[in-house]
């Protein structure tokens, strides 16, 4: 097998960035306060200045629920990012346009693990937020 250049990896990524049609927004967590058992409370999650371009896949999407026939449904997808984003465990992700148009209703997404970084771009498992944290 002959390895890719360079230039065919620098293509790729291009190639990818180009594909990625939503506009997201990098929350960055932000610590509160901690109680007497040293959990943190109150962190927030302040946007980035500058929009990133995504992409943001429901084709790989996973359904489970919380605990058998509750109800309560997780829905995990994944977002493309650009393979330079630095994102921590605990940061959020705001989708607010997708395929070029603005969301009237933008949501929020918590990161599920660490992102896995291919060739071309990051690929990160989230999950919506509903908790109502996500101003």
């Amino acid at each position: 097998m002959i390895p890719l250049t360079l230039g065919e990896i620098a293509d790729m990524q291009s190639t990818q960035e180009a594909a990625m049609m939503d506009e997201c927004y990098l929350r960055r967590w932000t610590a509160g306060t901690e109680d007497e058992y040293n959990l943190t409370s109150n962190a927030t999650y302040p946007a980035a200045a500058q929009p990133t371009p995504c992409g943001l896949v429901f084709g790989n999407s996973k359904h489970t629920e919380l605990m058998q026939a509750t109800q309560a449904p997780m829905i995990a997808t994944m977002i493309r990012l650009p393979l330079t984003t630095t994102l921590d465990p605990k940061d959020r992700i705001k989708v607010t346009k997708r395929f070029g148009v603005t969301e009237t209703t933008p949501k929020t997404y918590q990161i599920i693990g660490h992102p896995k970084a291919g060739p071309s771009g990051l690929l990160v498992m989230v999950e919506i937020v509903t908790d109502g944290s996500d101003s």
